[in-house]
């Protein structure tokens, strides 16, 4: 099909502009146009969605799936400290570390 679209669109197309009188040469896009248009039309036809497609199948069953627990959390932060500029350190209930607020009292 894509060999056909391509002779026809090269060949078939220049040689009717070579052959047809001036005042047809509205044919040679006219014929173009068709290729392309007839190509696409054909391509879309043949890898149409099918029915029976087992990939785009929905269970038809009505039974409760169990999902496991998603676990968002890791451990590769555990026991790590964040220290702030002042090199105070601050940790919270969950071992994860929360720097106070920069002290300000030189700015009077």
């Amino acid at each position: 099909m894509i060999v056909c679209y391509i002779y026809f669109t090269r060949i078939i197309v220049y040689l009717l502009k070579i052959t047809v009188p001036f005042q047809y040469e509205w044919l040679g896009q006219f014929f173009a146009e068709l290729a392309t248009y007839v190509f696409f039309v054909m391509t879309g036809y043949k890898f149409r969605p099918a029915s029976n497609n087992p990939y785009l199948q929905v269970s038809q069953e009505d039974e409760d799936i169990e999902m496991e627990k998603v676990v968002t959390e890791t451990g590769w932060n555990e026991g790590v400290v964040r220290v702030n500029q002042g090199g105070k350190v601050t940790s919270t209930q969950d071992g994860l570390a929360n720097p106070k607020p920069p002290d300000n009292s030189h700015d009077a």
